[in-house]
């Protein structure tokens, strides 16, 4: 079985196509389960009364989170919940196409590693207006010698899909940071490795309230802080990776500590670095 985990907050304006989305997925069997994190707005009203007219076959949970846990405390309690053998996941704001999670899947399926799969995703404003690919270059596929190679570690989070050990297999995320996807992709480094399909799999929407918006000096602090998070996070996961030869973990955590170092000096000097590269 696979796990098809839909994330929600404040998403009222676009939850409904990201349910429908959701539930055109063609793969079997499904286990979709659609959380919301304590949205203030009418998202989760409107995901009640979607679910309450299906009647397919998709195993369907929601739930709603107490108070707001934030991203990483959210994502961690619905993968420990989660019972597929693989996950795919997405965000209320995106609309996946139906055969999205069969051609993750498939790609996962080839090796049977333990890593993360993704793919590319057509861009969409506010308004549902397309504006092409989201990559309009070539990815190659990651392993761990690729990036002691030096080869930069990226993965879309809005078009993942994971096995589940790359959470149950580590510790708790600890460092501050809301930028799950680039703790998974490291661990998916450590465990087996990132692969990725050129074909988009889903729309992804592009507006004023994405998590990775550089609109401002605060918005571009709060994504330096977070970078800075990941990177004490690998060193964290890393340091724990008892599979990997002794030499082989001194010289990850080597290159992650001259990371943190640089990710602390820019978010020192962040007011300088906006104003000359970003603003």
């Amino acid at each position: 079985m696979v796990s098809f985990l839909l994330f929600t907050y404040n998403q009222e304006s676009y939850i409904e196509k990201a349910l429908l989305g959701a539930l055109s997925q063609t793969y079997r069997p499904l286990e979709l389960i659609i959380s919301d994190d304590c949205s203030t707005d009418n998202t989760f009203s409107i995901v009640e009364r979607a679910i309450l007219s299906y009647s397919g076959d998709i195993n369907i949970i929601i739930r709603q989170s107490k108070f707001n846990l934030g991203v990483i405390r959210h994502v961690e309690e619905v993968v420990a919940l989660s019972k597929g053998d693989f996950i795919v996941t997405a965000a209320g704001d995106d609309i996946s196409k139906p055969n999205r999670t069969t051609r993750l899947v498939n790609r996962w399926v080839q090796d049977k590693k333990q890593c993360v799969v993704f793919s590319n995703a057509n861009v969409i404003d506010a308004q549902g207006s397309e504006h092409g690919f989201f990559y309009d270059y070539e990815i190659p596929d990651k392993t761990l010698l690729e990036y002691l190679k030096g080869q930069k570690i990226f993965v879309g989070g809005f078009g993942q899909g994971f096995t589940p050990s790359l959470f149950r297999d580590f510790n708790k995320i600890t460092a501050k940071t809301f930028q799950e996807d680039a703790v998974i992709a490291f661990r998916a480094i450590l465990k087996g490795g990132i692969y990725y399909i050129d074909e988009p799999l889903l729309f992804y929407r592009r507006h004023s309230s994405n998590a990775y918006s550089t609109s401002s000096y605060i918005s571009c602090l709060r994504l330096f802080r977070s970078e800075l998070g990941v990177c004490k996070q690998s060193f964290l996961d890393a340091k724990m990776a008892s599979w990997l030869p002794k030499p082989v973990r001194y010289m990850i955590m080597k290159k992650i500590l001259l990371n943190i170092i640089k990710g602390q000096f820019i978010v020192w000097i962040s007011p300088l670095y906006w104003a000359l590269f970003i603003k």
